[in-house]
């Protein structure tokens, strides 16, 4: 077995694991646990966002866009029901409920999915998200008085 010779002095070290690639070799640069999460490692903010970040806060806009639809349609569908002579006022003061829901919770959708949009794009953090309670809040609401409406109809 022949022993390869060691390299001469003038020669370069090979490089430990933390220097950083060399770019002219097309290599890329290595994730590291403190990369920041939506832009793609190695590059600076605001230049090159994660497309997975873009597309999963764009899914989460059109499940949103879902249940305000959702809320337009079974208010109107609400608004065909047939209740008890004396209760249409309640049944009226739900469908108005629901479709403004869906009225209301449309646009705060979009709003909240372009400052989370710009927040990828600009390496910042991501804002609050208040819809949920919003949405909580509005079918607690219209449970009970859906429920009440179950209750005193024949």
């Amino acid at each position: 077995m022949e022993r390869k010779p060691d390299p001469a002095p003038d020669a370069k070290p090979d490089p430990t694991p933390d220097a950083e690639p060399d770019p002219a070799l097309g290599a890329k640069p290595d994730p590291t646990p403190d990369a920041k999460p939506g832009l793609v490692p190695g590059t600076k903010a605001g230049t090159r966002p994660d497309t997975r970040f873009l597309l999963a806060n764009e899914r989460t806009y059109l499940a949103w866009m879902r249940t305000c639809l959702a809320f337009l349609v079974g208010g109107v569908a609400l608004g065909h029901l047939t209740v008890r002579p004396g209760l249409e006022w309640l049944r009226m003061t739900i469908v108005v409920m629901i479709i403004a829901s869906g009225i209301v919770l449309t646009p705060l959708a979009f709003l909240h999915w372009r400052t989370t949009e710009h927040a990828i794009r600009a390496d910042r953090e991501l804002p609050r998200h208040y819809l949920p309670f919003a949405l909580m809040v509005v079918m607690v609401v219209v449970g009970l008085a859906l429920a009440v409406l179950m209750f005193l109809s024949p």
